[in-house]
C-alpha cells in the first residue's frame, strides 16, 4: 500500500517558522539583557523590552517592529533569515535614548494610555482558601 503525504498547510509551516523565529530571539535578548530568562513583550515591546533591558532590535526586516505570528509566512522567512545571518540583533541603547523611551512611556501612564499595565493583587493573595463542597447531584435525586 502507498503512503500518501500531503502538502504542509499554511498553518503548518507558519507555526514551524514562527516556532524558529522565537527560539532564534530567546537566547540572544538574555544576552544582550543580562538576564537569562528575558523574553521579547511584543505587544509593549517599547517599555517591556527597549526600557526594561535597555536594548533594541535592530535590522528587524519589517517598518514597524511586531509580533512575528501576525506575519505572513514570507516576511517570516525574511525575519528567519535575518536573525540566521545576523542582520537582526539586539543592541544596548544609550542611556539619553532609555530615558526618552522612559519620559514617553511615563507621560502616556500619566495620559491613561498606559502600554504596559501590571496586573491587579487580589485582596485575599497568599492566605488559604476554604475548598467549597462538592454538591453530588445524582445522589440527591435518589432519596
Amino acid at each position: 500500500m502507498q503512503e500518501i503525504l500531503s502538502e504542509p498547510t499554511q498553518v503548518g509551516i507558519t507555526s514551524v517558522i514562527n516556532s524558529s523565529v522565537f527560539t532564534a530571539l530567546t537566547y540572544p535578548i538574555g544576552q544582550a539583557s543580562g538576564d537569562s530568562k528575558a523574553e521579547v513583550t511584543w505587544k509593549y515591546y517599547p517599555t517591556q523590552v527597549c526600557v526594561k533591558f535597555g536594548i533594541r532590535l535592530v535590522g528587524y526586516p519589517q517598518e514597524d517592529i511586531c509580533d512575528p505570528s501576525n506575519l505572513m509566512v514570507n516576511e517570516l522567512y525574511a525575519l528567519c533569515e535575518s536573525l540566521q545571518k545576523g542582520a537582526c540583533v539586539f543592541e544596548p541603547l544609550s542611556d539619553a535614548e532609555r530615558d526618552a523611551l522612559r519620559a514617553v512611556a511615563d507621560k502616556q501612564e500619566r495620559d491613561g494610555k498606559n502600554l504596559y499595565r501590571k496586573r491587579k493583587h487580589w485582596s485575599d493573595a497568599g492566605k488559604l482558601k476554604k475548598k467549597e463542597k462538592n454538591l453530588h447531584i445524582g445522589s440527591a435525586l435518589h432519596h
